[in-house]
């Protein structure tokens, strides 16, 4: 096969080299993203806290964050609380009522059994992970809470991890997977799913760029 190499055109011979090395990069990219699914939502196991945080999303997260509460792993619950997105505030403007995010969240909770009075908002406006990671780290400076367990959707288990260890310092997590979302193993057939892992990867690589720039 080498000797056939050699006897080609050179043009012929790299482009053939070439292919080769590229569907061997792609063999590998599909082999990696074929096991993104159990590496972006490897969480941790549940374990007695100061605190349940749900951050915000998906409504789905809230009712794992009550079963929590339920089962007596965190006597409070916290829900950070968005920025009010453009077409809502839209709604706003023209005096068209629309529930907040936070306010749906402490509606679920309520609902599924946690006590008004042990529910609290968290931030104000927080636009990313980043500022939801800075909320709980004041709130951790200013109470008693140190450990907490924070609730989110399987696929952004793993950057909430990484988000939380750069912006959280000291305070001690536990982040875990609503399991009231789906979140197929054969994500690429599910076109909500297959767009939320996409935009985590992207958002997971700028957060080791962002890493790599401290560290330098």
């Amino acid at each position: 096969m080498i000797l056939k190499l050699r006897a080609m055109n050179p043009w012929i011979r790299c482009t053939m080299l070439l292919v080769s090395g590229t569907g061997a990069i792609v063999a590998v990219l599909l082999f990696c993203l074929a096991f993104a699914a159990p590496w972006l939502s490897a969480q941790d196991p549940p374990a007695p806290a100061d605190a349940i945080i749900v951050l915000a999303g998906e409504p789905a997260r809230s009712l794992y964050g009550a079963d929590l509460y339920r089962q007596g792993l965190a006597a409070e619950v916290y829900i950070t609380r968005p920025v009010r997105l453009r077409p809502y505030k839209i709604l706003d403007d023209l005096n068209i009522e629309f529930p907040r995010m936070e306010a749906v969240y402490r509606e679920i909770l309520i609902k599924k059994g946690v006590g008004a009075d042990h529910i609290h908002y968290l931030g104000e406006s927080l636009l990313s992970t980043v500022d939801e990671a800075r909320a709980a780290r004041a709130l951790a400076v200013h109470t008693s809470i140190k450990k907490v367990i924070v609730v989110t959707s399987p696929y952004h288990v793993r950057r909430v991890r990484m988000v939380f260890a750069d912006y959280a310092p000291g305070l001690q997590i536990a982040v875990v997977a609503t399991p009231y979302e789906p979140f197929p193993a054969k994500w690429w057939i599910d076109q909500d799913v297959a767009r939320n892992v996409m935009l985590e990867l992207a958002k997971i690589l700028e957060e080791m760029k962002s890493r790599e720039k401290v560290n330098v």
